[in-house]
């Protein structure tokens, strides 16, 4: 049978008494306000029951259901049970990307706006990139369905895919056998492995447990972290391990049977494979570095009955969502401290079918040089109980900094490097740093062959700068390595490499800090790399506290976080889409959030606590705050805080004064400077004019602070030139600086090319715009200056604005500006002269031209931030008049209005949320009222969402 069709046979397979409890449980819990979680152990039928429950409420509430997780394979699987089981269903699926490297998901039609699905796939890689972009779907779905949800849960991936949801109220439903933490989710129910092992459910595992003798230095990464690659890679390469692995399995084939093997990674993989066929045993590697169809093709052949390969070696892929019912034996030979990933492992052998009851459990014991409780075993191993309502932060990192509580202020001078002139510091107060740099690579998908020749290229130049006394000489694909005596590289899997400062104090640590500033400058330009929007620059500084100078501090950070965000780059306050080049100023950067986002710090008074300080943070990341408290009572034996704010850098003109006046602001709080004055509900009401002046009155900087202020002050000029530059953050900039005029809305590349369909005109190849037709020209240069604004008719910037744009879009090649005698300029110009003459231009002063915008001329009404009901029925009306014949599905209407509000009236909401649908879904019910919309009653629609709207009026602009 091939995959996506409807089969009988499997369609009659029967409900065990606890999936039917699960499935009632789920359409009981289902709720667009808290995502519900079905947690169940690997083998008992995760996908069986969501898709049984997903059935059951699209039948209930019409629409589509999004399911999304994190691979393509784990898709297809999905799909394919759907389609098998559910009659109708084969025909209705689709996907939303993966038209590359997706397999079989692959042939399943790419979702439009038009065809009538009920369920779409997708990863969440692809669900963010599309979201980043604005190119997902208009119709929302009735239901998500996040598959392996304990997978991403912590990263920027699976929080844009909850809050999406829950901007737009869609219920989701998390499926997950080794459930993280549950503090978002509501369990609708839940069934461990032993619990299913015990009610005859499962498999139950026979245990054998084979010592190899082979010594072995584990390292861990970090505190809840696994064994590092360089752990793993000392056992891989054991010549006498890798052989009594494969005489274990040789020695035993008939008994073992079909066996899966987990390796320690892809090379340990290969080498296993290959050791067991050249014994003749029949098996394959499986892993990352083989191309997908043939890791298809051998999953095949692993699967079938009586298939040709009896034994899969795999690495990292097998551990998620395969269903090889027959696996009969488990290879344990890479060994873990996760209880996740174990159970996982596990899970592979514990499908129970009619002719197998258990399954074999291999361990391969090796002598740890060390002691290790992390080491997670079979014994050791119950099921991966639910801890509701805990927290899985990330632990800050344990730096052993020293601290003098009486030490003197001191300045630096003026002799030295320049960035360490007039600097303020405290004697005995120590600091240290970490840089973070990024590549083009995706982090998570670096290699260690990538990472490491850059890492230690890095390390090699801070030697030959700082002296090899100074810095590490070797680097680990490892993260929070102990020790902060040396400069060292570590990976970190949201940018990619991470270095590392020792512990550095006074004036002479100022000077060490900005040499290594002016080797990674140097260094980052040669190895390929950089700093953007992603890297942060963190500063690490000592500090012994009680309990109320902890508070004040949070208090003072609070008052002043209006002020510091003048000093950074807007990407540390708001989130930043690398597409539009714009910010968010309603979203927080996820790594980097306001202290008043989790500490309530207007509740703070004489009786607050730590304690009360750190549950205010549960339920949260609270690392992930512009100052981070945390390691106060996280490790009071080594008291330091974290301050996250300034965004990623290596120039120490930057990050020395950062440092120095964030010693000074703790200092301040030592102090208990008096803030009863102060308004700290509206923090931004206390510094109207942003100047910095104001800032160092309340940390008490003394006289000689001028050049320091001096400095502050430019760096406050270049961070407010970025914020002119962008028209969402002009609220940011005090009265006193000039905003430059609004930039109207640009449309984007999607829309472009919708235009062009629309307009039944193929669209331009690479370099084709001069070789268009006059119309073809026309239809070009209308699309992209449409939302420009007003610009000067007749003048040569108008047309190198138009090359510009046309270069952006891969229609026409320039250097630079088109020179006048080109061919380029010419055909733009000529073209301006025909639109400008046909009426394609609509003129709104003297001078001056801009894109007809498809309905009556008239000037757009200044930005407004809301409208009134009057003005959303506008925007409805304009919607339907640019329907082809008047018609169009109500999702349709409702996103085209709110495309036409952000550009005829200018409101500078960049997503189409719940506080713009609302107002739209009732324009268009007046309207329906009114008369002036009906809705097409012979249009047979499972939704409303679906419903057609027809346009009564012939629609002129008031």
């Amino acid at each position: 049978m091939s995959l996506f069709q409807y089969d009988p046979l499997r369609a009659d397979r029967r409900r065990r008494p606890y999936q039917k409890t699960c499935e009632r449980n789920i359409a009981e819990n289902l709720n667009p306000c808290t995502p519900t979680l079905l947690h169940m152990a690997t083998g008992g039928g995760k996908t069986f029951v969501a898709n049984n429950a997903l059935k059951a409420e699209l039948s209930r509430s019409g629409g589509y259901a999004l399911w999304v997780t994190k691979d393509w394979l784990l898709l297809q699987q999905a799909a394919d049970d759907l389609a098998a089981r559910h009659s109708g269903m084969a025909t209705r699926l689709a996907r939303l990307g993966g038209s590359r490297n997706a397999g079989d998901i692959g042939r399943l039609p790419e979702v439009t706006d038009t065809n009538r699905v009920r369920v779409v796939y997708t990863t969440l890689h692809t669900f963010k990139m599309r979201r980043d972009q604005g190119r997902l779907p208009r119709r929302k779905p009735k239901l998500i369905v996040w598959d392996e949800c304990h997978w991403g849960y912590a990263a920027s991936t699976g929080k844009a895919l909850l809050k999406w949801a829950r901007e737009r109220h869609i219920p989701v439903l998390g499926l997950t056998a080794t459930p993280r933490q549950t503090g978002q989710f509501k369990i609708a129910c839940s069934h461990t492995f032993s619990e299913l092992v015990k009610d005859e459910f499962l498999a139950d595992y026979e245990l054998k447990g084979c010592r190899t003798n082979v010594g072995w230095s584990p390292q861990l990464a970090g505190e809840r972290g696994d064994f590092t690659p360089s752990s793993l890679s000392e056992l891989a390469a054991s010549p006498k391990r890798n052989d009594l692995i494969v005489n274990e399995y040789v020695n035993n084939a008939g008994e073992y049977g079909k066996t899966v093997i987990f390796a320690c990674n892809i090379r340990h993989a290969d080498r296993l494979a290959h050791l067991l066929k050249v014994a003749n045993i029949s098996a394959r590697p499986f892993h990352s570095q083989i191309p997908p169809r043939v890791r298809q093709e051998t999953l095949r052949q692993f699967s079938a009955p009586g298939g040709e390969i009896r034994v899969l070696v795999n690495v990292a892929m097998f551990t998620h969502g395969v269903d090889v019912p027959d696996i009969k034996t488990v290879f344990l030979c890479r060994p873990t401290a996760s209880d996740i990933l174990f159970s996982q492992m596990v899970g592979r052998g514990a499908r129970r079918t009619s002719e197998k009851d258990g399954f074999y459990l291999v361990e391969f014991t090796d002598n740890a040089n060390r002691f290790l409780p992390e080491v997670v075993t079979a014994k050791k191993f119950f099921g991966a109980p639910i801890h509701a309502g805990g927290n899985a932060r990330r632990r800050n990192r344990p730096w052993r900094h020293r601290f003098n509580s009486v030490g003197a202020p001191a300045w630096t001078g003026t002799q030295g490097p320049k960035a360490v002139r007039d600097l303020w510091y405290l004697e005995g107060q120590t600091f240290g740093v970490e840089f973070e740099l990024t590549a083009d690579i995706d982090p998570k998908d670096l290699t260690e062959e990538e990472w490491l020749p850059i890492a230690l290229g890095l390390l090699a130049r801070l030697r030959d700068r700082l002296g090899p006394s100074r810095v590490r000489p070797d680097a680990e694909m490892d993260y929070h390595t102990e020790g902060y005596d040396k400069w060292k590289v570590e990976y970190d899997r949201s940018v990619g490499w991470e270095v590392v400062s020792p512990i550095l104090e006074g004036k002479n640590g100022f000077i060490e800090l900005a040499n290594a500033c002016a080797v990674l400058t140097a260094a980052a330009d040669d190895l390929g790399l950089r700093v953007n929007y992603r890297t942060g620059t963190h500063v690490h500084i000592g500090w012994i506290t009680s309990r109320d100078r902890a508070i004040r501090a949070l208090r003072l950070v609070h008052l002043l976080e209006p002020m510091l965000r003048s000093l950074v780059p807007p990407s540390r306050f708001a989130a930043f889409d690398p597409v539009t080049e714009s910010y968010d100023p309603r979203t927080p950067n996820d790594y980097c959030r306001p202290v008043k986002d989790v500490y309530k710090v207007h509740d703070f008074d004489g009786d607050t606590t730590l304690d009360d300080v750190e549950h205010m943070a549960d339920g949260t990341d609270a690392r992930f705050v512009t100052f981070n408290p945390t390691p106060l009572w996280e490790s009071p034996e080594t008291p330091h805080v974290e301050i996250r704010l300034l965004g990623g850098t290596t120039e120490a003109e930057k990050v020395l004064p950062w440092i120095s006046l964030w010693m000074r602001l703790l200092r301040a709080a030592d102090q208990g400077r008096d803030l009863s004055r102060y308004d700290f509900h509206d923090p931004a009401a206390n510094f109207p004019t942003l100047d910095i002046h104001d800032m160092l009155n309340i940390v008490d900087l003394p006289d000689e602070s001028d050049k320091f202020e001096q400095r502050l002050r430019q760096r406050q000029e270049d961070v407010f030139s970025i914020w002119r530059r962008h028209d969402e953050l002009h609220d940011w900039l005090p009265a006193a600086h000039p905003k430059r005029e609004r930039r109207p809305f640009i449309r984007s590349h999607e829309d472009i090319i919708g235009t062009l369909e629309d307009s039944k005109l193929a669209i331009p190849d690479t370099g084709a715009f001069v070789d268009l037709d006059d119309q073809g020209r026309l239809c070009a240069l209308w699309c992209v200056l449409l939302g420009e604004g007003p610009l000067p008719a007749g003048q040569d910037a108008t047309v190198f604005l138009c090359a510009e744009r046309l270069h952006s879009e891969g229609w026409a090649d320039y250097r630079r500006r088109p020179r006048k005698g080109s061919r380029l300029y010419k055909a733009i110009r000529n073209t301006l002269d025909t639109a400008d003459s046909d009426g394609w231009f609509d003129v709104p002063g003297p001078g001056l031209v801009r894109a007809f915008v498809g309905i009556e001329a008239s000037t757009p009404s200044p930005a407004n931030r809301v409208l009134d009901q009057g003005g959303w029925q506008d925007c409805v009306l304009r919607a339907m008049s640019q329907q082809e014949g008047g018609r169009a599905p109500r999702w349709l209407v409702g996103r085209t209005a709110f495309d036409v509000a952000r550009e005829y009236y200018g409101i500078q909401i960049q997503t189409y949320v719940r506080s713009v649908e609302e107002p739209i879904e009732d324009a268009i019910d007046s309207a329906v009222e009114e008369g002036l919309i009906a809705i097409d009653q012979s249009f047979e629609a499972a939704t409303d969402d679906d419903s057609v709207l027809v346009l009564l009026v012939k629609y002129r602009v008031p």
